[in-house]
Formats: structure tokens, C-alpha cells, sequence
């Protein structure tokens, strides 16, 4: 719009105004058109605001119509993915009723299988009680049957022996009736060369200094007369002796080693390459080293090592080679690790482990090739684990396997090949099952088995094989049987034998007394249900069972002594007037079970 139209209509209005005014009298009077400028300026101002506001709208007008513009395009594209959406919601629709029509099928399915389900549950039921009454009438019948055939065996084994007698009769009655006829003829030819024959005497002789004890002395000759004898009387006389031996006992004291009241007690029994090395005590030296070869004269003390009266108590003796090694005190540092070779020069100290009068206290002494293992305190790093090669620089830590003065306290050294196991505790995991090879690097924990700082009670280490056996809790099994092939993958439960979970020896198997026979471990352990038995295990879960409930019931006995010989397992059972008690007696009866 043309900004000085509304100018002009004004300046109009103005002089119509004016013009009327100054037509209209003959006064004179001057008008004064001040108001009307003002006006004026007023409604200029005003419409050129309402001219802007103008423009802004015409401005707004375009880029709404710009706006119109997109969304109708918005709207066409809209309602072609409408129509897409439309025709996809008709084919779910379709897809929907097919999928209700399968769902109503496979509900009556269902409940058809449901009903089905509960039928064969009633008849594994029904099945299960009937195999539960046969499997009753099964071991009935085989208890029946092992007396049948026990009975039967005995029975043969009679008809054997009656029918090797009656043969044996037999024959002797026809070697008779042959024999008799030259009898006499015998007789008489045995009296004529009686003189002739070689006659023993033994007597019983209560000391004989040969024999440092009881012997027999055999005298022999002929019976022929001699001096003051009678020939061929059967007699043999003093003046017909020609010669007279010493036997000694095949078990005879070798020597006397304390000669007053109190005997030299001898203990600990080593062989080393032939020589029997042990502790014996005179009053003289105290309990040392002794060694014999089998002799009286070969049976000597190596050294006084405590010298004087004093006892240096050699103990824990352990064979490397042709060296034995073995705990003393000389008098002065105390328990520390000695080694012999069977001479007085080659009975040393190894090493003053702890140094001073205190003693290192060697102990679970246990030989792997040429390398000594064992336990020992050096007064700054506790009981830890130590391995010396026979040299005092070879004779080291392995590893502070508890970091400080408190000691992982290493156990139950077991070797298998070129590793040693054993428990020990590294003040996180408690004691555990742990190995080395020696080296520091080389000496960690097999596995936490009781997860956290709780112990896993690990006992009864048994190598079989490259098998190591024992008995460990886990916190959730509690005292059972366990192996390990050293990973920790490896070092597993065999078998949960009790059941009940409850505490050692009435919730857990607790096996015990491990003993090996082949690939087999034998052990007692109690299920909870028989008591305490003998059990036997192969390493897996179905070849560990009861040997057999020798007590039936669910009393537990005191076994103990397994011990294999041959082709069995003896063991003791404690009893009480003959019968197998679950109470402590001074009574024990040997058994016999035949692999």
C-alpha cells in the first residue's frame, strides 16, 4: 500500500475542515489547527504500524503456506503407509486365526498328555513297588542262595577229600601187600648195618655265647661203639659223638646293648642299602644312632651325636639313595636336619635351619629322586615347606607358602612321580590340598575345595597310580571321598557316600584307614544306613560300595589294621566275648576278606 495516500486524505479532511470554517462568518478570529496536526501525526504513526503488522502477517501467510505445502505431502505419504499397514494387519489377521486355531489344538494336545502323564505315573508307581518287593525277594533269595552254595562247596570239598582218602587207602593196602613179603628180610638186613648208622642228639642249652641266648646243641655220630658205647643199641653215647654244632635260633638277640635292669629299648627301624639303621639307648651315650648288618659284631652305635649321656633322640629317619636322613639335637641348635651314611665321619648336620639352640624341627621327611622334602621352622617364616639335596646351600625354603611368621603349617606329604602333595594353609583359603615341584613358582594350591577361609579337613592322602586319593568337606557334603590328579578340574568328590550331610562320623561317610590294593582303595566309611563297613572304590562313583555289611544294622564298629597280603585284606574288628560291639573294648578279632 502507498504510504502517502492516507497523508493525503488527511491533509483532505484538514482543509475541508479549515475551509468550512473560515466560509462559514465573516469573523476574523485566527483558528488554531495545532489538534488537527496532531491527529494526524497520531494516525500516521498508527498506520505505519498497522502497515508493518501487515507486512509480518504476508511474511507468516508465505511460510505457512510453505508449510501446507510439506505436510500435504506428509499426508500423501502417510496414507500410502497406511494403506501398507492396513493390508499387513489383514494378513496378521489371517496368520492370528490360524495361530489360535493351533493353540486350541495343542491346549486339547496338552491336556490329552497331562491325562496320559498321570497314567504312567500311576503305573511307574505301581511298577516301582512291585520292583521294590522283588528287589527284597532277590536279596533274600541271594542270601538263600550264597548258604546253598556255601553248603554245596563244602559238601564237594568233603566228597573230595573222602574220595583222595579212599584212593590213598587203597593204595597203601596194596603197597603193604606187597611190602609184607619182604619184611623180615628187611629187618634183618637193617640189623646187620644198624652199626653203621648216624645217630643225632639235640639239646636244649638255656644261654650260649655263640648264639647271645637260647640254642640247641646237635651232637652226631655213629653208632658203633666207641670207647664206653654199645654198637647198634640206637643209642647215642658220649664216647661215640664225633662232632657237635651250635644252632642258633632263626630269632635271636644280636647284642646287648644296655646290660643293667633297664633293656636299650631299640625303635625306628630303617634299612638303608642293606644296613638297618634305628635308636637304641645305653647309659653311657643316651639314645642314638645305632646300625646293624645281622651280626653281633656289625651291630654298633654310629655316633654319640649328643655327646656324653645325653640323648640327641634321632627320629623321622627317611632313605635318599644310599644316605639316611633324620632329626637330632646335638646338644646345641637344637632339632635340625642330620643325614649318615653309616660311618661316624659321615654322620653331619645338614644345616642349623634355625640358627641357635632352638631347633628347626624337621618333620614329614619325604624322599623324591635325589631331593629331600620336609617341614621346618627358621624363626622368621613359620613352619613351611623346605627340600635339600644333602649340601647346607642346597638345603633351602621352597616357599613361604603363609607370608610372615605365622607358617602355612605344610602335612601329609605324599609324592606321586616328580610332585609332592600335601595340606597346608595360606591364611585366605584355610588348610587345602596343595603340590609342588620344588620351585617356588611350581608350589601352589590344587583347589579351595571348602570355598572362603574355612578348612576342607583333608586327610588319609593315598597315591594310587598317578591317583591321589583322600577324605575332604566342601561345606556342602561334609567329610567324604575325594581324588585328584593334581588340576583343579581334576579334584573331585568320588562319592557322596552319606547322604545326610550331617557331622563327621554320623552325617558323612568319613572314610578312613586308605589302604591300596592294585587300582583299588579299600577304606571303612559309613552311609548312614549300614554303619561303619568296609568299602572298597575304583575312582568312580559306580565302582564305590560296600564290601559287605558284616554287621547288619546301622551300629558302628571299630575297624582297624587293613592290611593287604596277597590275594586279601586282613583287618581287626573290636569285639567283646566274641561278638562285633559299637563300644570301646580291650577286645579285637582278626578277619580275612578275600579279593
Amino acid at each position: 500500500m502507498n504510504k502517502g495516500l492516507p497523508f493525503a486524505l488527511a491533509l483532505l479532511m484538514l482543509t475541508t475542515t479549515l475551509s468550512g470554517c473560515l466560509g462559514g462568518g465573516d469573523s476574523s478570529e485566527e483558528v488554531d489547527i495545532t489538534v488537527y496536526t496532531d491527529q494526524i501525526d497520531a494516525y500516521e504513526a498508527t498506520i505505519d504500524q498497522l502497515l508493518a503488522n501487515i507486512s509480518q502477517l504476508e511474511s507468516n501467510h508465505a511460510a505457512s503456506q510453505s508449510l501446507v505445502e510439506d505436510l500435504q505431502d506428509d499426508v500423501v505419504n502417510l496414507s500410502v503407509n497406511l494403506a501398507s499397514a492396513n493390508q499387513n494387519i489383514a494378513v496378521l489377521e489371517i496368520e492370528k486365526s490360524d495361530l489360535e486355531t493351533q493353540l486350541a489344538s495343542a491346549n486339547q494336545d496338552n491336556e490329552n498328555a497331562t491325562n496320559e502323564i498321570a497314567q504312567l505315573e500311576s503305573t511307574i508307581d505301581s511298577i516301582n513297588a512291585s520292583l521294590s518287593e522283588n528287589i527284597s525277594m532277590a536279596a533274600s533269595l541271594q542270601a538263600e542262595l550264597d548258604d546253598a552254595l556255601a553248603d554245596l562247596s563244602e559238601a564237594n570239598t568233603q566228597i573230595s577229600l573222602l574220595e583222595s582218602q579212599w584212593a590213598n587207602a587203597n593204595q597203601t593196602i596194596a603197597q603193604l601187600a606187597v611190602g609184607w613179603t619182604g619184611a623180615n628180610s628187611t629187618i634183618a638186613s637193617m640189623l646187620s648195618t644198624y652199626s653203621s648208622v648216624m645217630l643225632s642228639d639235640i639239646a636244649e642249652l638255656n644261654y650260649s655265647p655263640y648264639c647271645q641266648g637260647i640254642s640247641k646243641e646237635l651232637r652226631q655220630g655213629l653208632d658203633n661203639g666207641d670207647g664206653n658205647g654199645t654198637a647198634a643199641d640206637g643209642q647215642l653215647h658220649d664216647d661215640e659223638v664225633d662232632s657237635i654244632d651250635q644252632i642258633c635260633p632263626k630269632i635271636h638277640m644280636l647284642t646287648e646293648i644296655y646290660s643293667q635292669s633297664n633293656q636299650g629299648y631299640p625303635s625306628d627301624l630303617a634299612e638303608v642299602g642293606g644296613t638297618l639303621f634305628f635308636v637304641a639307648y645305653d647309659e653311657t651315650n643316651g639314645h642314638e644312632l645305632w646300625k646293624s648288618d645281622g651280626t653281633t659284631l656289625g651291630t654298633v652305635m654310629v655316633k654319640d651325636i649328643n655327646s656324653g649321656s645325653g640323648s640327641s633322640n634321632p627320629e623321622k629317619f627317611t632313605a635318599v639313595g644310599s644316605t639316611i636322613y633324620f632329626s637330632a639335637n646335638d646338644g646345641m641348635n637344637g632339632n635340625e636336619l642330620w643325614k649318615s651314611d653309616g660311618t661316624t665321619s659321615g654322620t653331619v648336620m645338614v644345616k642349623d635351619i634355625n640358627s641357635g639352640s632352638s631347633g628347626s624341627s624337621p618333620a614329614e621327611l619325604t624322599a623324591i629322586g635325589n631331593t629331600l622334602y620336609f617341614s621346618a621352622y627358621d624363626g622368621s617364616n613359620g613352619r613351611e615347606l623346605w627340600k635339600s639335596e644333602g649340601a647346607s646351600s642346597s638345603t633351602v625354603l621352597v616357599k613361604d607358602i603363609w607370608a610372615g611368621s605365622t607358617g602355612g603349617d605344610p602335612n601329609l606329604f605324599t609324592a606321586i612321580g616328580s610332585t609332592l602333595y600335601f595340606s597346608a594353609s595360606d591364611g585366605i583359603n584355610g588348610t587345602e590340598l596343595w603340590k609342588s615341584d620344588g620351585n617356588s613358582s611350581g608350589t601352589l594350591m590344587v583347589k579351595d575345595i571348602y570355598s572362603g577361609s574355612s578348612s576342607s579337613s583333608i586327610g588319609e592322602l593315598t597315591a594310587i597310580g598317578s591317583t591321589l586319593y583322600f577324605r575332604a568337606g566342601d561345606g556342602i557334603h561334609q567329610i567324604e571321598l575325594w581324588k585328584s590328579d593334581g588340576t583343579t578340574s581334576g579334584t573331585l568328590m568320588v562319592k557322596d557316600i552319606n547322604t545326610n550331610n550331617g557331622v563327621a562320623f554320623f552325617g558323612s561317610g568319613y572314610p578312613s584307614l586308605f589302604t591300596s590294593v592294585g587300582e583299588t582303595i579299600y577304606f571303612k566309611a559309613n552311609d548312614g544306613v549300614y554303619g561303619t563297613e568296609l568299602w572298597k572304590s575304583d575312582g568312580t562313583a559306580s565302582g564305590t560300595s560296600m564290601v559287605k555289611d558284616i554287621s547288619p544294622g546301622d551300629s558302628s564298629y571299630t575297624f582297624w589294621e587293613f592290611t593287604p597280603v596277597g590275594n586279601a585284606i586282613y583287618f581287626v574288628v573290636q569285639t567283646e566275648d566274641g561278638l562285633m560291639v559299637p563300644t570301646i573294648t580291650n577286645e579285637g578279632e582278626l578277619w580275612v576278606y578275600f579279593l
